[in-house]
């Protein structure tokens, strides 16, 4: 479908579309002292590393208890393994009641209107599907980019722009790509891509400490989902 002023918005979903962390957290512990024999508590400072891949996290939790690097690396692919199926475990059969205020209202009206919705996270594949479907999200997002499909987070937003191209045979020019998200991560690799950057105060960061990290748009939350929808599409042109 050909819509004028057409936009490609990519959305993180932790702490921005939904909210999942205790079980994330509860995961990481459980894996943490199950594959590396750490305490994740110790060692791992939550949200200091909000908007990385798991697999990142995995790592750096494990280096930061002094593991040596060989043998992080030499169990890493096990440990992600085991933080996939810990997590698709312990996550309720129903999520719906952990999406955030406003999100649902906002995907509604940014589909209906025509905008391409995609969805790039660094959660883990089978986990991160798993949240989308138990929660009713996944009819959202038919582009996707998965915690273990990249290492840095702008290579999951070129993954998710392909993708998107794919889904709705559209590529996103250069004023027409939107990123929203919780984590200074998420600002990065949207200034990166060149995307106008929405924020929303909704995960471990405060919207001063957002603010300085040079979104063109910092909100405390999606409830106010017309709000949110005008902050997302205001930076193009139209």
């Amino acid at each position: 479908m050909d819509v004028p002023n057409r936009r490609l918005v990519l959305f993180d979903m932790d702490s921005t579309l939904i909210k999942v962390s205790e079980w994330h957290w509860g995961a990481y512990r459980q894996t943490a002292q199950t594959v590396f024999g750490v305490d994740a508590a110790k060692h791992y400072q939550r949200g200091s590393h909000s908007g990385n891949t798991q697999r990142n996290l995995l790592q750096a939790l494990a280096r930061n208890a002094g593991l040596d690097e060989a043998w992080i690396e030499a169990r890493l692919d096990d440990a992600t393994a085991a933080l996939s199926a810990t997590l698709l475990r312990i996550l309720p059969a129903d999520l719906s009641p952990y999406i955030l205020p406003g999100v649902l209202p906002l995907l509604c009206a940014l589909r209906q209107e025509g905008h391409a919705l995609g969805l790039v996270t660094g959660a883990l594949g089978p986990s991160a599907r798993a949240i989308l479907g138990r929660s009713g999200l996944a009819c959202f997002f038919p582009a996707c980019a998965f915690g273990d499909e990249g290492n840095a987070r702008i290579e999951l937003v070129h993954l998710a722009i392909e993708r998107a191209t794919e889904a709705f045979g559209w590529r996103p020019g250069p004023h027409s790509l939107a990123v929203v998200g919780d984590a200074p991560n998420d600002i990065k690799a949207g200034r990166k891509a060149g995307a106008w950057v929405v924020a929303v105060a909704t995960g471990f960061f405060t919207e001063e400490a957002l603010a300085q990290l040079g979104p063109d748009v910092v909100l405390p939350d999606l409830g106010d989902w017309g709000r949110a929808r005008q902050a997302i599409l205001d930076g193009h042109p139209g």
